[in-house]
């Protein structure tokens, strides 16, 4: 997951960086147009440094992240390892070549089971360090409230995201910004 994250960091620079070069747009769909008339779509793909190209890799990542804490949210869905190489085939995989099919296939088999993730998430916080801590913290919900607090929070912020990356996807796709191409 932190590779998605430093991935994500990257879009939003590079995002940013079109955004002053286009003079600061006052929207995404403005940037976007500026974008469409500065030629960023060429021929076979999006050009290099786009914010289009940014934004495309991001949602398809953000698409399978809320792929995958949909799954896991559910507890009768089928195991973590399944949820996560579905959603990687469904949302990314088609966009992959060779090297990062074999790195990233493993890598979804490798994840811990839906107990251990949920229990990774819904640690508590501690405020003195603003540091995940496990200590008992007699203020803090117990282990099962807490879990169900994470779950909640899970489910919703899928749903935000969900509602985000369909809303991009649905400027991407107006403005006819698309890029096949595999890395």
């Amino acid at each position: 997951m932190v590779l998605i994250v430093k991935c994500d960091e990257a879009n939003v620079r590079t995002v940013r960086q079109a955004w002053e070069r286009h003079g600061r747009p006052d929207g995404l769909r403005t940037l976007l147009e500026a974008e469409v008339a500065a030629g960023v779509q060429q021929p076979t793909r999006l050009k290099e440094g786009s914010a289009a190209l940014a934004l495309l890799w991001s949602m398809r990542m953000k698409r399978f992240w809320v792929s995958v804490a949909d799954g896991i949210a559910d507890a009768s869905g089928p195991p973590s390892t399944t949820v996560a190489l579905a959603s990687y085939e469904a949302e990314v995989e088609p966009f992959h070549g060779f090297l990062l099919k074999h790195i990233h296939r493993p890598a979804m088999q490798a994840l811990p089971c839906r107990e251990k993730l949920l229990s990774r998430m819904a640690v508590g916080w501690d405020s003195s360090t603003n540091q995940p801590s496990t200590k008992p913290d007699s203020s803090a919900p117990a282990g099962s409230e807490r879990m169900e607090i994470c779950l909640h929070d899970l489910r919703e912020c899928v749903e935000v995201t969900r509602r985000v990356v369909d809303h991009v996807q649905g400027l991407l796709d107006e403005l006819q910004l698309h890029d096949p191409r595999r890395l």
